[in-house]
């Protein structure tokens, strides 16, 4: 797959911006589907995604190539993201688990995007 840190950027501010709209309008369906249940911590990922996205576009209005530093770090928060729905799915009783499977399943495919931007970038020089 040929894909630049910058599109994958793009994805992953994508996807943040529609996990913190879905926890929004969708926090009782997925509590009821989560080991966690339904609470403050839906809150706290709309903010985190928020600032998130905040945090890409002040990042870009400055000189520099941010998105390759960004890349690797979200592709490491999807890492510990998945790891943590996975021992939610195995470890924990209580609730569902449909919330955490969807949830690994789109951090895995996080990993999977950054990985091949990454190595793209570094194979070909990629910036952008």
């Amino acid at each position: 797959m040929r894909i630049s840190p910058r599109t994958t950027v793009n994805l992953y501010a994508l996807g943040f911006v529609i996990a913190g709209v879905g926890q929004s309008v969708m926090n009782r369906r997925v509590g009821k589907n989560s080991r966690w249940g339904e609470s403050g911590w839906q809150r706290e990922v709309v903010i985190w995604n928020a600032g998130t996205v905040a945090s890409i576009a002040a990042l870009r209005a400055t000189k520099g190539e941010p998105d390759r530093a960004l890349a690797t770090g979200f592709t490491a928060l999807s890492a510990m993201f998945a790891a943590n729905h996975m021992y939610a799915i195995v470890r924990e009783n209580g609730g569902g688990v449909m919330t955490h499977v969807e949830a690994l399943a789109l951090n895995l495919g996080g990993i999977a995007l950054g990985v091949a931007a990454l190595r793209n970038a570094k194979d070909s020089g990629l910036a952008e």
